[in-house]
């Protein structure tokens, strides 16, 4: 997850500040809620693995799940201002997407951490 953050988020945001670009107020909005959420649910893994609670576990991978379903419906959020021509989201998307993807993989990290313990008896990730 660091080398993630570190070799593709980072150089994501170089990129950015370097051509002087910024998001739309929309994109910059959801993008912010976006690893706010990613923040919260890696916060809640350490906490649950922390805590050796099954059903906090299976919690943590269904909020992972439901991440995943949320970053889906921003990329479409951001490919409509695409479709839409504005400037900002033009010129920023190529970040914009890979940052999203970042955000996915992360997600999906903290998922498969998740399958790594043992769940309650009788239940199972899906």
């Amino acid at each position: 997850m660091g080398d993630v953050i570190v070799k593709n988020i980072s150089p994501l945001v170089v990129k950015l500040h370097r051509k002087r670009y910024s998001f739309s107020e929309t994109g910059k909005k959801e993008l912010k809620s976006l690893f706010k959420k990613m923040n919260n649910l890696f916060s809640n893994f350490l906490n649950a693995m922390q805590d050796g609670n099954p059903y906090s576990l299976q919690n943590c991978w269904k909020n992972a799940r439901r991440l995943r379903t949320k970053i889906e419906a921003l990329r479409l959020s951001h490919l409509t201002r695409l479709t839409e021509g504005r400037k900002q989201s033009i010129e920023t998307n190529s970040v914009h997407l890979d940052l999203l993807d970042n955000i996915r993989n992360l997600s999906s990290y903290v998922k498969t951490m998740c399958n790594y313990f043992p769940m309650p008896e009788g239940r199972q990730n899906k």
